[in-house]
């Protein structure tokens, strides 16, 4: 992953090797398609374009960059779920509790998606900080679901 400084350094640099192509190329196509320009002219062509293109690679960059690093916070916080079930799971005494618990870790593995989209928050009633914090962690897991 690219930290925001990284990714417009990368973009500039990037673009910079390109508007020298660019800017040179111009040269070489103009003439013969008929196109008469200065080199001023192409200069200003190749500079606009340019500041174009690092807006649009940093901008895309990040759109990446933020979009894979939910995807990889949705797949921790998925493990971290399968093993807090596995953890209820060999503890429980209550053979009816285990067995629910394990159903629920078989529709984990099975369709994660489904798994966290049932959950109704407003049934919730958090009275501690860890509850709050797992309501908290199913709204926004459920908004990642319901976006893709």
């Amino acid at each position: 992953m690219q930290t925001k400084k990284q990714s417009i350094i990368e973009s500039i640099t990037n673009t910079a090797v390109g508007y020298f192509i660019s800017l040179l190329s111009l040269f070489v196509i103009f003439p013969p398609l008929g196109i008469s320009s200065s080199p001023g002219k192409n200069i200003t062509i190749s500079l606009y374009f340019t500041a174009i293109s690092i807006a649009r690679g940093y901008v895309l960059r990040r759109f990446f960059n933020n979009k894979h690093n939910k995807t990889m916070n949705i797949n921790q916080t998925n493990k971290n779920e399968h093993e807090r079930l596995k953890y209820l799971i060999e503890n429980e005494q209550d053979e009816f509790s285990k067995k629910c618990l394990q159903d629920d870790l078989n529709e984990l593995e099975a369709n994660p998606k489904k798994y966290w989209m049932r959950f109704k928050l407003d049934a919730f009633q958090p009275g501690d900080i860890i509850e709050t914090q797992r309501v908290n962690t199913i709204a926004v897991i459920q908004k990642f679901y319901s976006n893709n």
